[in-house]
Formats: C-alpha cells, structure tokens, sequence
C-alpha cells in the first residue's frame, strides 16, 4: 500500500501497537488487501461485512480528526469485537488456510476429536473441536507448537487415534507427541494413514498390513 504520512502512522498504531494478536491480525487482513481477499467478500455474512465497514468508517475518522483518536478507537474496538469470533471462524474454514497438523483423539473411534494447526498469510492458528475458542494468530510456528505440545499431551493421553501432518511442522515434533500420550508400549495408531505402534526402542514402527 502506498500511504500518506498519517495514514501510515495509523496503520502501524493499529498494527504494532495493540497487544490483542487477534486484532492484529485483523488488521493485516483489511489493510493487505489482494485479489483473493476480494474474491472472499462475497463469502462473508451480512453482520461481518457490517463489523468490517463500520470498523474502516472509524479509521477514517481517526484520519480526518487527529482530536478524536480515543473515540475513535473505542468505535473500531466495539465493531471488533462484534466481528472476532466469526472472523477467526472464517480464517480456519477458509479455502486460504492450510492445514499443517490434525491429531485426532478420543476414547472410542466413534467419538473422536481433533487439535488443528492452520497457516493463513504467514500466521498460525490451534484449536480443536471440543475446545471453545481458537488460539493465535502466532507469528511464528515454534510458538504455536508450544501451545499444541501443552493441549495435546493433555488432551491425548491414552486417547492418541491418529495424527496427520505437513512441513513445517517435523516428525520429530510428531514423535515428542506420540512419545508423551502413548505411554504403553504397542498402542495401535495411524500416522499419515499408515497405522503404527508405540515402540520400546523408537517411538513407533509401521504395522505391515
């Protein structure tokens, strides 16, 4: 974006300045602007579109009347926080995201769950299906590895069905979560769609079929 001298000092107030990652993130999504996001308009529900618009109303404010900064950003927070839920629904769903990581786990395979890592625009996000809320964005994905090694080693133990993953996210990441919440020799599990076994020498090994 080419910007005017205030315009680039708002953008990085809003951009750097807050410490909700959320927001952040929310921001470098409208001022980011491509083809694609464009093309996603169209997806968004009548409320989100609303949020957006009476958000960017209020920058446009903070523009025009320097004076009227604290009104302004208490204005762009509310329409925010009417918008955050759906707007981080919209990013995991979203056929921009990419999925790195899903661990599926539970006790029977007929009532599963799932831990997720997503990727959108050089962002990470986690969450998981029996979880309430979505953890992110996380600027670098070591940080949010941090966070899925605490919720799945949790979550998983004894419970481990099958894990899927993708680069960047290692196998040796995948082994430390095999290794923490299998901890009985011989469980039975699928990795990539192969099934395995918790090993006593290595992690697992694959089960010939």
């Amino acid at each position: 974006m080419q910007l005017d001298p205030l315009s680039r000092n708002v953008f990085e107030a809003l951009s750097e300045s807050d410490d909700n990652p959320v927001w952040k993130a929310f921001v470098h999504f409208i001022c980011n602007r491509n083809q694609a996001n464009a093309a996603a308009l169209s997806q968004w529900s009548d409320r989100t579109v609303a949020a957006v618009t009476d958000a960017l109303a209020s920058v446009e404010q903070m523009r025009s009347a320097a004076a009227d900064f604290p009104q302004s950003i208490q204005a762009v927070a509310a329409s925010f926080a009417d918008l955050e839920d759906e707007f981080l629904e919209y990013i995991v769903a979203g056929k921009q995201s990419e999925t790195l990581l899903i661990v599926s786990y539970g006790r029977r395979r007929r009532e599963t769950d799932a831990f997720f890592i997503k990727r959108f625009n050089d962002m990470y996000f986690a969450g998981s299906t029996d979880a309430a809320y979505i953890a992110g964005p996380y600027l670098s994905v070591d940080d949010c590895l941090a966070y899925a090694w605490s919720f799945v080693t949790e979550k998983c133990m004894n419970r481990l069905i099958g894990v899927v993953f993708h680069p960047p996210i290692t196998s040796r990441f995948v082994d430390a979560i095999i290794v923490g919440s299998c901890p009985y020799i011989g469980t039975l599990f699928t990795l990539n769609g192969k099934l395995c076994a918790r090993s006593d020498k290595t992690p697992f090994f694959e089960v010939n079929s």
